[in-house]
């Protein structure tokens, strides 16, 4: 991420803001956009809504961007969407109580499906605009060879597990899972490398020192190091949220805990959620009798083998 200093030099709040903008004419009905554009532009009037807030406004423009988004999620599922998602966790810190906390995935909320939709069609736009114009880009594609499964953890989680992780190449190629010809990543460049990459090149309407030499020699590096970071990611609030959990253990010894088994490792080894961190962990449970995908209550009784959190089930 960038220093603060740079990036609250725009606030939301402000107006006039000079911007890299994406527009298109979508069909309410199949979700088909038969035109696009980028362009600089002028972005006035922004306003600040929490995912919360933005839920019970009473808006047009609201209620058209609700339209918007199933319309488009509905023609990415006539082509193929998988939806692999599912609730995560985030662990936080309160410097004042001086506390661990942990974020819930509010993924029931509307508006927070809808600002997803936005940014993957901010991403179709791009990919059609840079594959149309012969432009080299950091094109996402997946290959998936999965029809359909259920929405159940246990079914998303067996799947996630044969499934590879999405490709990128300077040359456009189909998203499979996402249920698009062609998809580039724009809406974070503040962020991640690519999206910046893809802006400057969107600016200039051409790729300038980001042709097709510059891709062969740094796509494949970058591609890795990103997959990194998102692992990294991912492991290190898990770390936290152990530490959250080991917390409130130390506050509440008689803590219940609702877990679903996802795996039997090996001897008294599983993978399981932890529902109440909506998180994965690999722990110690020496019952034989659990069904895979059902909830049960258990107390933490202790770390086996110096390393797992050990569970043992309330009957």
């Amino acid at each position: 991420m960038l220093p603060e200093r740079v990036t609250s030099q725009t606030t939301l709040n402000s107006s006039g803001i000079k911007t890299l903008t994406f527009s298109c004419k979508i069909d309410l009905e199949t979700g088909n956009i038969s035109d696009h554009q980028i362009r600089n532009g002028i972005i006035n009037n922004l306003s600040h809504f929490t995912y919360e807030e933005a839920e019970i406004q009473k808006n047009s423009d609201f209620e058209l961007l609700k339209r918007i988004r199933e319309a488009h999620l509905k023609f990415r599922n006539s082509n193929g969407h998988l939806n692999f998602s599912f609730p995560r966790g985030l662990a936080q810190f309160d410097p004042e109580k001086k506390k661990i906390l942990v974020k819930l995935d509010d993924h029931d909320l509307l508006m927070k499906k809808v600002v997803a939709e936005m940014m993957i069609i901010a991403g179709r736009i791009a990919g059609e605009y840079l594959k149309e114009h012969k432009i080299c880009g950091p094109f996402r594609n997946h290959i998936c060879n999965i029809c359909e499964f259920g929405d159940s953890i246990l079914e998303k989680y067996e799947v996630l597990k044969g499934v590879q992780n999405a490709s990128i190449d300077f040359i456009p190629r189909k998203h499979e899972s996402m249920g698009l010809d062609v998809y580039v990543k724009v809406t974070s460049p503040l962020r991640r490398y690519l999206d910046l990459v893809t802006h400057k090149i969107l600016k200039q309407k051409y790729t300038g020192v980001y042709g097709k030499n510059w891709f062969e020699n740094n796509l494949e590096s970058i591609h890795r190091q990103e997959l990194y970071n998102k692992r990294l990611a991912t492991n290190v609030n898990r770390y936290w949220i152990e530490k959250f959990i080991w917390q409130q253990e130390k506050e509440n010894p008689d803590q219940i805990w609702t877990l679903t088994p996802l795996e039997k490792l090996k001897d008294d080894l599983w993978m399981v959620q932890v529902n109440e961190v909506q998180n994965n962990f690999m722990v110690a449970m020496k019952s034989k009798k659990l069904d895979l995908g059902e909830n049960f209550k258990s107390k933490i009784v202790g770390k086996a083998y110096e390393t797992f959190m050990k569970f043992e089930p309330i009957k």
